[in-house]
């Protein structure tokens, strides 16, 4: 380690532990919006509507990163570009975050298609043509899937692009398994959707330029991998504590040797599992993806389950694999605004309708007076009441 950093293997639970309060704040925040998403997410028309509000606003994201890089000559709210020129990034500073948050918009529209077809089945036992079944909102639904993906082609992120086609293919395979769909039959499909996905990208991506970056990603690709070596020599000195909340780029400098040395900052690790690992220690670090693990479980039972929202728990799966991979060499689900819109993804998925109960939903009615049995005699004497016979 660099003189004068040497302190960093002391007994300190944090490094930089003024930083690591905003970071405590902001896992807080994330931890209410789950929350208040599963409390909202009861009922098929409010669950249907927010994600479909939530689904507008990715589309909003899309068409604005498209019309200030086409039409705005490359236009950012924060100034001139610094970086990115030439790429679409909207409303973000990078890429690759404006083309996840597109990804998980993709993923969330194609749950919304399969949740309103599930609801029109149970309203309607008559056969309907693919145009009827759709109707306009689904139409819309689709133009913005389409117009989502436009704009992701724009940012030319290969992991974005990579990571959101793996995704797709998962929800939609994930589609066809909950249909009954044999194994073998998904898995003939698996392939046919890989070649086809193969050829569209080849096809729409080179013109947007990301097949050029893709062929030529061995440099980048060789300083990643030596970034990664020198977080895990950065994880191996405090396997157990970390380094503390959001303190990676502080106390990566102790470690970075060449050939980093020179080639900018390095304040996140392109790899967010590697990140839970050096900030948080490798016990509690693998928390969050374990967590996330046991969401998935229970969204696979949601989909399955009657009582769950089938469509929106493809979605939730969908943006667990679009995240798990995407995670694996970049930074999005650092990024607030895409952990934002992935946990309310994953909360819709997670919602399950309130069990109807017929005593309690039905209208409270005065009962009638029942009249007295025939066979008793009632005699009123100084305001009681005496029968003979049989009593009622």
């Amino acid at each position: 380690m660099r003189d004068g950093l040497g302190d960093l293997v002391g007994t300190r639970i944090s490094v930089e532990p003024e930083i690591a309060m905003s970071g405590v704040l902001r896992f807080i925040g994330y931890i209410l919006l789950l929350g208040l998403v599963l409390e909202v997410a009861t009922r098929g028309k409010r669950v249907l509507r927010l994600a479909t509000l939530v689904f507008v606003g990715v589309v909003l994201q899309a068409i604005w990163a498209v019309v200030a890089l086409k039409l705005l000559h490359d236009f950012s709210f924060l100034g001139p570009k610094e970086a990115y020129e030439g790429v679409a990034t909207g409303t973000f500073i990078n890429r690759n975050s404006l083309a996840t948050f597109l990804g998980f918009g993709v993923i969330l529209g194609i749950g919304i298609l399969v949740e309103r077809d599930d609801q029109s089945r149970l309203r309607s036992s008559r056969k309907q043509n693919a145009l009827n079944k759709l109707g306009f909102a689904g139409g819309f639904i689709l133009l913005g899937i389409f117009v989502q993906l436009a704009a992701l082609l724009a940012t030319q992120s290969r992991l974005g692009l990579a990571s959101t086609v793996v995704a797709m293919i998962a929800t939609v395979l994930l589609v066809r398994r909950r249909a009954g769909v044999p194994t073998l039959r998904l898995a003939v499909e698996l392939l046919i959707l890989l070649v086809i996905a193969g050829l569209v990208v080849t096809v729409l991506a080179g013109g947007e330029g990301v097949m050029t970056r893709f062929l030529f990603a061995s440099s980048e690709g060789q300083v990643r991998l030596t970034l990664y070596e020198q977080t895990l020599g950065m994880i191996g000195a405090r396997p157990f504590s970390g380094f503390g909340m959001d303190s990676f780029g502080f106390a990566f400098e102790a470690f970075r040797a060449p050939p980093l040395l020179g080639v900018g900052t390095f304040d996140l690790a392109h790899n967010s599992y590697l990140m839970l690992w050096a900030e948080f220690g490798v016990v509690v670090g693998s928390i969050p993806p374990l967590l996330l693990t046991v969401a998935a479980v229970v969204l696979w039972r949601q989909m399955l389950s009657p009582r769950g929202f089938s469509g929106l728990a493809v979605a939730g799966l969908g943006v667990l694999v679009l995240g798990a991979v995407h995670s694996l060499g970049d930074f999005s689900l650092e990024i607030p605004a895409n952990v934002y819109l992935f946990l309310i993804i994953i909360g819709l998925g997670l919602g399950q309708r309130k069990a109807r109960n017929p005593v309690a939903d039905a209208p409270f009615v005065n009962p009638a007076p029942q009249p007295a049995p025939q066979s008793a005699a009632v005699e009123k004497r100084t305001g009681t009441i005496t029968f003979s016979g049989k009593a009622p």
